[in-house]
């Protein structure tokens, strides 16, 4: 009798680990590419994750990063002569639905979508239509950005900000092997600029690379130089 139990427990544990790594292949066949987001390789069903992520830029306070357990999904829908709509959306799950968080960049439930124009040197983000509005979770405002590789002012990750000077100005770095969340990139590109911060508007940070696509996009405020944002997190 011992015998047949034994024997039902092992043949159920086998059928289950199975189905288990059947189902863990079947995620991976979605067109998640858990490594790599290349802006030169971008396909319809690629999708990035992002991690809403606060603290504070100014040099005599702490820079730790602070993660609200929001997630922020980024979906390749369609391409349209060459160029990609990316639509952007706060999974159900986030816990920002049920806090008292005030989220800056309009209504969390709502999904938008963006045309990301990518050429051999630059990326060019806006609207589908021409006169439409501009809204987005992770962008405060129409972008264009190089993806020429920048080589002069070496910095690092630094909690939720880098190592750069603080400055209220327009600056461009790169990080190089830098980790963010777990994951190591080797180059990538950065571009600050705090300069509307002297009439109290928002700083902006973009951090990415050809290769990697966006690691990390955050505002700056002006007034207390709290840090919002998202961080990529696959």
């Amino acid at each position: 009798m011992k015998t047949i139990i034994t024997y039902l427990f092992l043949l159920v544990f086998t059928l289950t680990f199975l189905s288990c790594e059947e189902k863990m292949e079947k995620d991976i066949e979605t067109g998640v590419d858990i490594n790599n987001f290349e802006f030169d390789n971008l396909m319809v069903g690629d999708v990035m994750l992002y991690s809403y992520v606060t603290g504070v830029d100014y040099p005599s306070q702490n820079s730790d990063a602070t993660y609200t357990g929001d997630t922020l999904e980024l979906t390749v829908v369609d391409e349209v002569d060459g160029k990609f709509i990316i639509q952007e959306q706060i999974t159900p799950n986030s816990a920002i639905f049920d806090s008292d968080i005030k989220y800056i960049r309009g209504q969390i439930e709502e999904k938008h979508e963006l045309l990301w124009d990518i050429t051999e040197d630059s990326i060019i983000i806006s609207t589908l239509e021409s006169e439409g509005n501009f809204e987005s979770h992770i962008f405060p405002h129409a972008r264009s950005l190089s993806l020429t590789a920048e080589t002069e002012t070496k910095v690092e990750f630094e909690g939720c900000r880098t190592t750069i000077p603080y400055s209220q100005s327009f600056q461009k770095f790169f990080i190089e092997n830098g980790e963010l969340l777990d994951i190591t990139y080797p180059h990538l590109n950065g571009y600050l600029n705090y300069s509307s911060m002297a009439l109290d508007g928002d700083g902006l940070t973009f951090i990415y690379s050809k290769e990697s696509g966006f690691v990390r996009v955050t505002s700056t405020s002006g007034w207390t130089a709290n840090v919002w944002g998202w961080d990529r997190i696959n």
